[in-house]
């Protein structure tokens, strides 16, 4: 096998060990007995019916993002937060995820708003064929308050369509 070929196929087998990587830790928290977790699918987002529960709602609303306007590009839409915000070890595990995240080559930094004790921040897992699209959003809300985590899967969302989407927070 050339260089080149050898080189390719170490980039993929990276590529492919970062992905897991991050889906074993979304698998992570949505198992753990500590994390409130929702899935949103595909079926319920087209459905037309957009009213959830009332803490489903604050927590879709605290992202600043209106899925309705996305909702042609959504696979589905993960949330999770710790079910005590004072549980240290629930919030260590998420701060860990984040993190994670964060260092990820795989996601770039779309956004980023750091006020006072509140950080937010927005990464994107670019689509493998356009590069100014995005196939993943993560959205995290950490302040000394909450800790929220927000996973919108599809394709093709682009910065307009999230721009689009804010609802101007």
């Amino acid at each position: 096998m050339g260089t080149k070929k050898t080189i390719l196929a170490l980039v993929l087998i990276f590529n492919t060990c970062m992905l897991q990587a991050q889906t074993v830790a979304f698998n992570r928290m949505s198992d753990n007995k500590d994390i409130t977790y929702v899935m949103i699918s595909k079926a319920i987002l087209s459905s037309g019916k957009s009213r959830f529960s009332g803490r489903i709602n604050n927590m879709l609303n605290r992202s600043g993002l209106n899925v309705g306007n996305l909702m042609d590009k959504l696979e589905y839409i993960e949330i999770f937060t710790p079910i005590d915000e004072g549980n240290k070890t629930t919030r260590k595990l998420m701060k860990s995820v984040a993190l994670s995240i964060r260092d990820d080559k795989s996601y770039s930094t779309v956004m980023r708003v750091k006020e006072e004790d509140e950080d937010i921040a927005y990464y994107g897992q670019k689509n493998k064929k356009r590069k100014d699209l995005f196939d993943e959003l993560v959205m995290i809300i950490d302040s000394s308050s909450e800790c929220l985590i927000i996973r919108i899967v599809g394709e093709e969302i682009s910065l307009g369509d999230i721009e689009k989407g804010s609802s101007g927070k």
